[in-house]
């Protein structure tokens, strides 16, 4: 449902408009999801760099991980 409301607030922005629950529903995912990235992310460098003293590999390790994230957390939403 999570992924559904995000894609739709993203993608169909237009059409979720016309529809004031769906709207409210859809940004409010939208919105929250996009904080707590933004948190883990930068999380996630600071304890990288800090531990390899290198912000190569800080900065690359996100680009591996962050997608494999996303992709379990879909699928997990998938199931449920």
């Amino acid at each position: 449902m999570i992924v559904a409301l995000y894609g739709l607030h993203l993608l169909l922005f237009d059409i979720v408009t016309t529809v004031p629950y769906l709207k409210l529903a859809s940004h409010a995912v939208f919105e929250l999801i996009n904080t707590l990235w933004w948190g883990i992310l930068l999380g996630m460098l600071m304890v990288i760099r800090q531990t390899t003293a290198s912000w190569k590999v800080a900065l690359a390790l996100p680009l591996i991980s962050v997608p494999q994230i996303v992709l379990i957390a879909w699928l997990m939403n998938l199931g449920s």
